[in-house]
């Protein structure tokens, strides 16, 4: 089936469909995704949040472009996307995070503390935090790509 049959029936609401194409183009999509990165944590998340994009906006594939252009666009986007709020989060200034005079600092590579009014301090590895936060947010989806 080709490419242009395939995206018509994932339009019609056809998942094996979809599956076809994803799997056409998923190893390619990581490598990208993963180059960028450098984190396979994030790598996984973001072809994670690509196909669930492109599941969701089929209806907005125009076709003047081939169906992995498509997702190489949404792919590449969300990684800038990933990129600039990390670089947001690292710029971020000295800020109460509590009304007890707890403050957090802006740096979050490779730690995040957290200073308490007490004067101690909690740190913990901001790539324990992120793995953390992928495992919850891929164990809340019904389907894994990169198996």
């Amino acid at each position: 089936m080709t490419e242009k049959e395939l995206v018509a029936k994932a339009r019609g609401g056809d998942f094996q469909a979809f599956t076809e194409l994803i799997d056409a183009h998923k190893n390619k999509i990581y490598a990208l995704v993963r180059k960028l990165t450098g984190n396979t944590e994030d790598a996984e998340d973001i072809v994670q949040e690509t196909f669930l994009r492109a599941i969701d906006k089929i209806d907005q594939f125009r076709g003047d472009a081939s169906f992995g252009t498509w997702l190489y666009t949404i792919a590449l986007n969300l990684t800038r996307a990933q990129y600039a709020k990390q670089k947001q989060a690292d710029l971020q200034p000295m800020t109460p995070i509590s009304s007890t005079g707890a403050t957090r600092t802006g740096f979050s590579n490779p730690t995040s503390s957290v200073k308490l009014s007490t004067g101690s301090s909690m740190t913990c590895r901001t790539s324990t935090a992120r793995r953390s936060s992928s495992a919850i947010s891929r164990s809340c989806r019904s389907r894994k790509w990169l198996r």
